[in-house]
């Protein structure tokens, strides 16, 4: 998780470079070289990043949020693990998806 003592800007730009690198990594994915290769490094990291960028999704500042919401599709795309990772995004964000999305 980020650290509560860290600033807005800091959280945001962590959370922002996170979402690019993931993003690059996912293109690289949907090349033509390195497909199985990108997808299985991003994959490894998957369930470790999630819970940090979850909490990214909860924060109070608009632009945490907004980032957060973009590194989780960039998550999920770059490791090629959709249905993999959706559970886990719903147990995360919804309480293991007893409340309906509004």
């Amino acid at each position: 998780m980020l650290k509560s003592s860290c600033t807005v800007a800091d959280r945001s730009f962590s959370i922002g470079t996170i979402a690019e690198t993931l993003q690059a990594l996912g293109g690289v994915a949907m090349g033509t070289g390195g497909v199985a290769e990108s997808a299985g490094v991003v994959s490894r990291f998957a369930s470790k990043l999630l819970p940090v960028l979850m909490g990214g999704v909860r924060d109070e500042d608009d632009e945490v949020r907004s980032n957060s919401v973009f590194a989780v599709g960039a998550l999920v795309e770059a490791s090629g693990e959709a249905l993999t990772l959706y559970p886990s995004i719903r147990e995360e964000e919804w309480g293991g998806g007893n409340r309906e999305m509004q």
